[in-house]
């Protein structure tokens, strides 16, 4: 995925060749350049953090590649069922998503994210939807203007 959101496909055969996807929207409205491209389980995730109703209101919201369709098309996602998704600093750096997080202490249907660390820990835990209140809680990357964090990214997905 390219800084305008254009999703590319590589071939590897029969030679090498990248090829633009045509791809349905998310339908979110939002100036929200905080995005990022996770692999969850074979299936390619876009996950969005966006505005709410609060002033200080933020959420992610996941959205799956639908290549079914003779165009392909993001739906959205209500949740992540038994998969937790991490990410870091900016969309330059694909999220990871960890299935049965339960096992080592985590939560499913969680985004793990990081935070300016001004607590005892750099790191937050919501549930998908749920709304983040950045007046309380302030992520690492989302001050500044993040058009200057934007870079292409790659992922590779197992499908």
């Amino acid at each position: 995925m390219n800084c305008a959101r254009r999703l590319f496909l590589l071939d590897l055969s029969p030679k090498l060749h990248l090829r633009q996807l045509a791809i349905d929207g998310t339908g979110v409205r939002s100036f929200s350049f905080h995005y990022f491209l996770v692999d969850c389980g074979g299936e390619l995730l876009f996950l969005h953090l966006v505005p709410t109703e609060k002033i200080a209101g933020r959420q992610f919201k996941a959205f799956r590649l639908d290549l079914s369709a003779n165009r392909a098309a993001w739906v959205k996602m209500e949740t992540l069922g038994n998969w937790a998704i991490f990410v870091g600093y900016g969309p330059q750096l694909p999220g990871l998503a960890v299935e049965n997080p339960e096992r080592w202490g985590g939560r499913s249907n969680s985004v793990y994210f990081a935070t300016n660390g001004n607590d005892d820990r750099p790191w937050g835990v919501i549930q998908l939807g749920e709304e983040i209140d950045t007046s309380k809680i302030e992520l690492r990357w989302f001050h500044g203007d993040p058009r200057q964090e934007l870079k292409t990214s790659w992922v590779y997905p197992g499908f």
